[in-house]
């Protein structure tokens, strides 16, 4: 049996990053996932622009009121998207994992950054996403 890193082995990447995320305003169940949808899709593009291909983009935003759980594995198909939100929203903390073919952990570390500053632009209007702490994400929970 080969010990080598099916990771390595399929020139694969991936990187897990955490943000506090603050709303301006109170979004219902509907405005939270579409949000939280555009940013999903933004990131994606950003990776998938610089050479990748998606393994699996999943991310997971908890709050006081219920959870969402993102999951896309194809662009030409929507996101998956649970969710269990009950009232509106004014916070909460989203935990984002990306895996890659054809992109090392570094690249789609700056990837998933660049998307999340132009998501913040262009809806700075919407949503304010404080400083990242990067954090290793070995399961989403829900």
């Amino acid at each position: 049996m080969n010990d080598e890193d099916s990771k390595e082995m399929a020139a694969a990447g991936s990187h897990g990053v955490e943000y506090d995320v603050r709303f301006n305003r109170p979004l219902n169940e509907r405005e939270l996932i579409d949000t939280l949808r555009s940013w999903m899709k933004t990131i994606s593009s950003e990776l998938t622009s610089e050479r990748g291909i998606i393994g699996h983009i999943k991310a997971f935003f908890r709050c006081q009121g219920g959870w969402v759980r993102l999951n896309l594995v194809d662009l030409r198909l929507d996101l998956d998207v649970d969710s269990s939100i009950e009232g509106d929203v004014r916070s909460g903390r989203m935990k984002i994992m990306a895996a890659l073919v054809g992109m090392k952990d570094g690249d789609i570390a700056g990837g998933m950054d660049r998307g999340t500053s132009s998501f913040k632009h262009d809806f700075s209007d919407l949503v304010r996403i404080g400083e990242s702490r990067e954090k290793e994400i070995i399961k989403l929970e829900g």
